[in-house]
């Protein structure tokens, strides 16, 4: 069975407006990159955060689904020693607006501090505060704030994947011979 370009045309669009659909809903997750995250004693931290936006009655709620953070090295820890945080083995939490909390059993704790709002729509939060701490032995500041950059979430990727799909299909379309295109 042969099919006709126009038919093919149609499906097409029917499939990027379906996975568009299917991708495309109220929540939104974002996941922020720790970028140039340093503290006073030397140590650094790097991974991600991923926070899940979701309608509650109160409007747009926040919550810590996911993360990664190593810091690494500093006076207090030593040189080439390293801690990671990760859902398999410490507590996060998002509390205020926004302050992530990520706490390990053994007592380190990271906290890092934004002054700017956490919505849907941030692209970037500047640290302004926050700290790597023992609990007891040490607690080490922020040294340079560094940032918290998004990226975006794999549907987004799709979304746009499959217009751009769509676009190549009709300009394919317009260059074949014979039947004039209709709208």
């Amino acid at each position: 069975m042969k099919m006709n370009r126009g038919l093919w045309l149609g499906l097409m669009a029917g499939l990027v407006l379906y996975v568009g659909a299917a991708t495309a809903r109220a929540d939104t997750i974002t996941t922020f990159n720790l970028n140039n995250v340093s503290f006073q004693d030397g140590a650094t931290a790097s991974g991600f955060l991923t926070v899940d936006f979701f309608s509650c009655p109160s409007g747009t709620c926040k919550q810590l689904t996911n993360w990664d953070v190593d810091v690494t090295g500093g006076t207090d820890l030593g040189a080439g020693n390293a801690i990671g945080f990760d859902p398999a083995d410490s507590e996060g939490s998002l509390t205020s607006d926004p302050i992530f909390d990520l706490l390990q059993n053994d007592p380190f704790q990271i906290q890092l501090i934004t002054n700017d709002p956490l919505n849907p729509g941030t692209t970037t939060l500047d640290l302004t505060g926050g700290s790597f701490s023992n609990g007891p032995t040490f607690d080490t500041p922020i040294d340079n704030g560094g940032s918290l950059d998004a990226t975006p979430e794999p549907g987004t990727w799709a979304l746009l994947g499959g217009g751009v799909l769509l676009l190549a299909g009709l300009a394919w379309r317009r260059r074949l011979p014979g039947e004039a295109l209709s709208m």
